[in-house]
């Protein structure tokens, strides 16, 4: 295997297919996952997360746009 190969391996594919692996699950990032029944709540979670309406209180775009005007320094005003 090249060192290119290896270092693609460990640096790209081991940290996203164990991201992965930890979205799918119950697990607090303290317990070692071998010790705990870790639970698999991944697929509820992201079905929740695409059939629950969202709802967006009013004034956050309208904040959100101002402070991003404001932190890039656009000198055109917004309206």
């Amino acid at each position: 295997m090249s060192p290119m190969m290896v270092i693609f391996l460990i640096f790209l594919f081991i940290p996203i297919a164990f991201a992965l692996f930890v979205s799918f699950t119950n697990w607090n990032g303290i317990t070692p996952l071998g010790q705990t029944q870790s639970q698999t709540t991944g697929v509820v979670l992201f079905t929740n997360l695409t059939t629950d309406p969202v709802t967006i209180p009013a004034g956050t775009i309208v904040t959100t746009e101002g402070a991003a005007r404001s932190a890039t320094g656009s000198p055109r005003m917004s309206p």
